[in-house]
Formats: C-alpha cells, structure tokens, sequence
C-alpha cells in the first residue's frame, strides 16, 4: 500500500471516528433558530442561557450550542441543541448571554440576547436594591435565592440600578444589551472571568485535521527529495 492510499485509509477512519465521537443526533433536539424556543421551551419564570458553542465533523458539518436553563423554582439544566449553521454564526458574540426568556407575571417572553437574569432584576420577588459605598444602588437576591448569580453567570458582579434601566430599556426595544461597560457576551469582562474555566470546550475538528495533512505532505516532499537526490 502506497503512502497516499494509505493517507486516504487514514481519513476515512478519522471521519468515521469524528462521527462516533460526536454528540448522538438521533438525540439532540434540532432547534433552527430563536423562532422555536417559545414552543420547544416550556415554564415561567425561565431563562435559556448559552454556555458554549460547538461543532462537529470535516466534510460534513453539525453545530450544537449548549445551553443552561435557570427557572426561579428548580435546580438549572444544561442541554444540547443541534441549530442551523446562521443560529450558530449569529451568537458568536453572546455566550453567556441568555437567548431566550419568560417572564412568569404577564406570561411574555422575548428571543433577543439579553444579559442572564434579565427577568429576575429589579423583580421584589426575588431581590431587592441596596445603597453601596459607590453611591450606586445594588442589586442582591433574597437568600433563598443566593445560588442565582452562580446559576446566571455573574459570579461577584451585582448589577446596579442603571444597568437595570438601561436593560430594561433594551428589552422594550428588542435590542441587544452587553452592559454599560461591556461586561456581558463573548467578550464581556464578566462573561470572561466566568466562563474562561468552563469544562466544555468549542470541539473543532478542522484544526488537527489540517495539522495532520500539512504534516503528511511536509514528510512527503521532503522524502520524494531525498530519493530524487540519491538517484544516479
């Protein structure tokens, strides 16, 4: 067997093994985009907040977002999701962010990436605000409760009073909001101190891949160097 049928050999083993290895599909949920999380997510209060993106396989490609779903009466869940490649691309900027959530009072619920928690800040029912040494008013969960900023990702940080107004805001228009100091999203200073020791990581299969081959064809050429040069 040459080299190159043997390289070849090689690839479909690795596609073969990059399939077994990744996230069963026959058991994921397929959710396309933010159009059917109303349908597919059920509760109130509820938020879904995105914890990591993934993806899977060479020629033919499978993207998953992981998500964590916090409801304001149960222990949080973490699911996987197949999504269509668009879904996967558009949230490149918004891991830890929450992309869907219903508010349990009026019953509405919202599809735009917001800050996680959003429908718990500034509800009585669930915290309350206190002055800090700042001068700014502070938010703090009730004790029963005090797992929350854990759950959502916040770690230390405590929302203040006019970030809540400027979210709030956000919400009614449908926009985005990633904090007045940029402290939310992929590139959040909050987001990041959170989620930098996270156990699941971004599976990307392209890059031992094209390793692999730049170095099966640096060792190929320099070979066929070699015997052209101790040919008579």
């Amino acid at each position: 067997m040459n080299r190159l049928s043997l390289f070849i050999l090689l690839v479909l083993v690795y596609l073969g093994l990059s399939k077994s290895f990744a996230p069963s599909e026959r058991s994921t949920p397929y959710l396309v985009n933010e159009q059917v999380f109303s349908s597919f997510f059920q509760g109130a209060p509820l938020s879904v907040i995105l914890t990591d993106r993934l993806q899977t396989g060479f020629l033919i490609k499978t993207y998953f977002l992981q998500l964590r779903v916090v409801q304001g009466f149960k222990l949080p869940e973490t699911i996987l999701v197949r999504t269509s490649y668009d879904f996967w691309q558009k949230n490149q900027h918004n891991l830890g962010m929450s992309l869907f959530r219903r508010d349990e009072k009026d019953g509405q619920s919202s599809a735009v990436a917001q800050p996680a928690g959003a429908i718990f800040l500034a509800d009585p029912s669930y915290g309350y605000w206190e002055l800090a040494s700042s001068g700014e008013r502070e938010w703090h969960f009730h004790n029963a409760y005090k797992y929350f900023p854990e759950y959502l990702g916040w770690g230390e940080y405590k929302p203040t009073e006019t970030f809540s107004k400027e979210l709030k805001l956000h919400l009614a228009n449908a926009e985005t909001y990633y904090g007045d100091k940029k402290q939310f999203g992929t590139d959040g200073t909050v987001t990041a101190n959170i989620f930098q020791k996270r156990i699941y990581k971004i599976i990307d299969t392209d890059v031992d891949f094209k390793r692999h081959l730049k170095k099966f064809f640096q060792v190929k050429m320099a070979n066929d160097k070699t015997r052209d040069q101790v040919q008579p």
